[in-house]
C-alpha cells in the first residue's frame, strides 16, 4: 500500500533502537497489514501484540489502532489494552541506507530501523 511515486515501499521487519526498558517489533506486511509486538527487555518477554492496516503518503506511514507505548516499564500483569490503540503518522526517513520510522516525532534517537525486507 504505497502511496506517491516517490514514496518507499516499507514492508519488513522493524526493530525499536534506543529504547531502555522495552523491545519494540513491528512487521509491515504487504497488502497493508502490520503485525506490533512488544517485549520487556529485562526477561524478553513478550508484553503485548497488536494487528492493523498500514498506509504510505507523503514521506510518513500511517498506522490504524497502533499501540504508541512510550517505552515504559511494563509489569508482569499487563494486559491488552484495546483503549489505548490510536491512528498513528510516523515520518519516514532514510538514514546510512536503512529506512527508519520515527517512532517519537521529539526525539531523533528513538525510532523503529528496518533490519530486515
Amino acid at each position: 500500500m504505497t502511496g506517491c511515486a516517490g514514496d518507499p515501499d516499507p514492508t519488513g521487519l522493524y526493530v525499536s533502537r534506543n529504547n531502555v526498558n522495552t523491545i519494540d517489533t513491528v512487521r509491515i506486511l504487504k497488502g497493508g497489514r502490520y503485525i506490533n509486538q512488544l517485549y520487556r527487555k529485562q526477561d524478553k518477554s513478550l508484553v503485548y501484540t497488536n494487528t492493523g492496516r498500514w498506509s504510505v503518503k507523503a514521506g510518513a506511514i500511517t498506522f490504524d489502532k497502533f499501540f504508541a507505548e512510550e517505552d515504559e516499564a511494563h509489569g508482569y500483569e499487563f494486559t491488552r489494552f484495546d483503549d489505548v490503540l490510536i491512528m498513528t503518522r510516523l515520518p519516514l526517513e532514510t538514514r546510512k541506507g536503512r529506512l527508519i520510522i520515527h517512532h517519537k516525532a521529539m526525539y531523533d534517537n528513538i525510532y523503529l530501523e528496518r533490519i530486515a525486507p
